[in-house]
């Protein structure tokens, strides 16, 4: 019998690799350039051994194919349904919400740049201001934040209930590959999201239609406030991404494809 061998690369980690580089302290950067060669160097020779690839989002299979020098199908990531079919809480709890493993290390630069650099520009004219921080392994970084204002949460079994009870998702990542599961979840919920061109270039959304998409601090302190203020639009591109994400990232699609692509 005939065995068919395959690798979902998911991601590009020597790309991951190379936007730390450039968000890391000086003494990290040798050891973070080292790496990134060596991911180079083993995403294009591991290719060789299977005989179909994937990745979660055509940037990543771009950078990949180049490695490679194989053809890569874009096989993306999915909503569980019960995302999509939670009840939205009416009262909320927090103003913000940021989520996802708060020891990695974009997550943890996202976590200081929303509370070193964007909370006080917001403050000037949007008071009190409620963040929370939710997700497991928290950093000391991240831990040290927390306050009145900001609850960082640590690992909790389900994230609905904390999405459900914020106001708007923050997502400001400037470094990290692939595409991001925080915002497949949030958008899919109906909350109104924000997030970096770096990361809409996966997803794909429609900039003030589906998502926010925002690259410096006075964009993002702006917009957030400009919602914050108008919970009609706020509701209105919520409701938006939330179609998008069922349109476009329906576990059903992709486990489809992913049975057609092995069935090959």
């Amino acid at each position: 019998m005939d065995v068919h061998y395959h690798l979902d690369y998911m991601d590009a980690m020597s790309v991951n690799m190379e936007r730390r580089f450039h968000h890391s302290k000086p003494y990290e950067k040798r050891f973070i350039g080292w790496e990134k060669e060596r991911l180079k160097v083993y995403e294009g020779a591991i290719a060789d051994k299977f005989d179909t690839l994937t990745a979660i989002s055509e940037p990543d299979a771009k950078i990949l194919e180049r490695l490679c020098s194989k053809p890569i199908t874009i096989l993306p990531n999915g909503v569980n349904e019960d995302f999509l079919e939670y009840q939205d809480v009416p009262a909320k709890k927090y103003d913000l919400i940021f989520t996802g493993n708060m020891g990695y290390h974009p997550n943890i630069k996202a976590c200081q740049y929303l509370v070193e650099k964007l909370l006080p520009i917001i403050a000037e004219d949007f008071r009190p201001l409620k963040l929370c921080i939710a997700g497991t392994s928290p950093s000391a970084e991240v831990r040290d934040m927390a306050n009145e204002n900001i609850e960082v949460t640590g690992f909790v079994e389900d994230l609905r209930p904390y999405l459900a009870a914020s106001k708007l998702f923050v997502a400001p990542l400037f470094s990290g590959s692939g595409l991001q599961n925080k915002l497949l979840e949030s958008m899919a919920m109906g909350i109104p999201s924000f997030t970096t061109r770096l990361v809409n270039n996966a997803l794909g959304g429609t900039d003030k239609e589906e998502i926010i998409v925002c690259n410096d601090m006075e964009t993002f302190a702006k917009r957030i406030i400009a919602l914050l203020e108008n919970p009609q639009e706020a509701e209105r591109i919520g409701q938006n991404g939330r179609l998008f994400i069922q349109k476009n990232y329906s576990w059903e699609t992709y486990n489809l494809q992913l049975e057609q692509l092995l069935n090959k």
